[in-house]
């Protein structure tokens, strides 16, 4: 089991039906592989018991056997968590800085606005 999700494009996968089912197409389509190589690795991922699947109709609808994992789920949880965290205060942090440190054009068409003021100034006096 741990093995199988390992693998770092069944881990891909493993996180995007993580939350909620979905298709191969959908699946596939957020990865830069084809829907064939997905099926791959759904099979795989499901012969380990580590997504489920619905029928219906024509289309089979995956999701992570969240609660069957036992603590591998609970791994897996944390770790997308934690990058998740990191992810947010990189996020926050760039953000912070964009508001804080002025690019250096600016400070120099401020600098230059300011001597402008200046100049009009003498010329009225």
């Amino acid at each position: 089991m741990i093995r199988t999700a390992t693998e770092p494009r069944r881990l891909q996968i493993l996180r995007i039906v993580w939350d909620r089912e979905r298709s191969v197409g959908e699946i596939a389509a957020r990865l830069p592989v084809s829907v064939g190589a997905v099926s791959q690795h759904l099979s795989k991922l499901q012969a380990s018991g580590l997504v489920t699947v619905r029928p219906d109709g024509r289309h089979r609808f995956y999701q992570a056997a969240r609660h069957d994992m036992g603590l591998l789920g609970d791994v897996l949880e944390s770790f997308w968590t934690d990058r998740l965290q990191v992810l947010k205060h990189m996020a926050e942090s760039a953000e912070a800085e964009r508001h804080t440190v002025q690019r250096p054009h600016t400070v120099q068409r401020q600098q230059q606005q300011a001597d402008r003021r200046q100049t009009w100034k003498t010329t009225e006096q």
